[in-house]
């Protein structure tokens, strides 16, 4: 029998064990809840809300590799198919997106097809009509070339962009590409498509992992409800930074416009999931303390020598993890690449080179370890952990 999560207080929501919960069960308390974007409080009657919404979700698909989209169709709490078929009158209404959309033209094997089953005559009744969406942005935007590197239904992408973003309610940027441009917007691919995030672009003063404030829609966009594009990185994003996100939007349980400053960072990438550095919460981070670092992908100890950029990577992987939270890239023998950073993937490459010989991530030469103490503190690491580092001096024990 489904459960009633409607009536339990906070507290109770924290200490209910999932295990022992079925799946059903575990969508409406994962609603319940409601824990992004500091909306840590508890929902009353979350269901009717969800169930009375009319609001929709609009998903677009820039320059991108539908990763983002295939890590969306991996979610297991709620899965794609209880979050869109819903449970118990709990659902998510998503009115278009290309992957688990429907056909998108007017003939399908030389048929007709019926206009209330053609998914672009729905995005353009949507986006032109007086519904409300909730607008989802997947991929870079390549706006050279008058928007013809990528085109959807005989149009660029940039023109179905543009009138989807000028009636949100709430604009998303899912993904690295969509954020700041992402592997399409690397040097070359961004000379030649123009390829660029929603509102953040190309570097600022020649940093490469610092990213202007404008991208496509201009550093001045708002959507209809007063809000910048909330940027929600990762190559691919989890399908847990996703979900809440969407719900506390279809909730208007976002905080107000005015507050922005307290719930998302100057990246405009939600505290919750990106507030802390990596390392701090890394299963590793015993090993880096007392200087055993891996040689090999196999080996055990801290993967900083292998080029591990969790020092500077601001995501909530350790603590969320990935793949039903069992693991995550560390744990996993993976070294981090900083795929949540607005510099990646230009400003981490190679993959495999640590921290050190990437001075133009930190903003500075490496030419003392009083400037790189100094720089990386305040990225979280410690001018102690590159005194040991430096000088192979190992963490005393406690």
């Amino acid at each position: 029998m489904s459960r009633d999560f409607s009536d339990l207080s906070e507290k109770e929501l924290k200490d209910l064990n999932l295990l022992d919960i079925n799946r059903r069960d575990f969508l409406k308390a994962s609603f319940a809840t409601a824990s992004a974007l500091g909306v840590s409080t508890l929902i009353d009657n979350v269901e009717p809300a969800l169930a009375q919404s009319s609001t929709k979700l609009v998903w677009l698909s820039g320059a991108e590799c539908a990763g983002c989209s295939i890590s969306l169709l991996n979610a297991e709490e709620p899965s794609i198919v209880e979050a869109v078929t819903g449970v118990d009158g709990v659902s998510v209404d998503v009115a278009y997106h290309e992957v688990i959309g429907y056909q998108t033209g007017v003939k399908v094997d030389g048929e007709s097809v019926d206009e209330d089953y053609n998914a672009l005559k729905q995005f353009e009744d949507i986006v032109h009509g007086d519904e409300d969406y909730i607008l989802v942005v997947e991929g870079a935007v390549q706006d050279k070339m008058d928007g013809n590197f990528l085109r959807i239904g005989g149009k660029p992408f940039i023109e179905h962009l543009d009138a989807a973003a000028d009636n949100a309610s709430l604009t998303v940027a899912v993904g690295a590409c969509a954020c700041w441009g992402g592997i399409p917007g690397a040097p070359n691919g961004h000379d030649v498509t123009g390829a660029k995030g929603l509102q953040f672009g190309v570097e600022e003063n020649g940093e490469l992992n610092k990213k202007k404030l404008g991208g496509y829609l201009g550093a001045d966009y708002e959507s209809g409800l007063g809000y910048p594009v909330v940027n929600v990185p990762g190559c691919p994003v989890s399908p847990e930074w996703i979900m809440p996100v969407v719900v506390a939007a279809l909730l208007n349980r976002i905080p107000t416009p005015d507050a922005i400053g307290g719930w998302v960072d100057e990246y405009h990438r939600p505290l919750d999931m990106f507030g802390e550095i990596e390392h701090q919460s890394c299963t590793r981070r015993g090993e880096y303390g007392r200087g055993n670092f891996a040689e090999t992908y196999s080996d055990d100890g801290c993967l900083w020598k292998l080029g591990c950029k969790a020092p500077v990577t601001y995501a909530n992987c350790p603590e969320q993890q990935w793949h039903g939270h069992n693991t995550y890239c560390m744990e996993s023998g993976g070294p981090c690449i900083g795929c949540t950073q607005p510099g990646f993937p230009e400003a981490f490459r190679p993959f495999n080179e640590p921290i050190e010989g990437l001075p133009s991530i930190l903003g500075f030469d490496v030419g003392d370890f009083a400037k790189a103490g100094a720089v990386i503190t305040a990225a979280g690491i410690g001018a102690h952990a590159i005194k040991r580092i430096a000088f192979g001096e190992k963490e005393e024990e406690e």
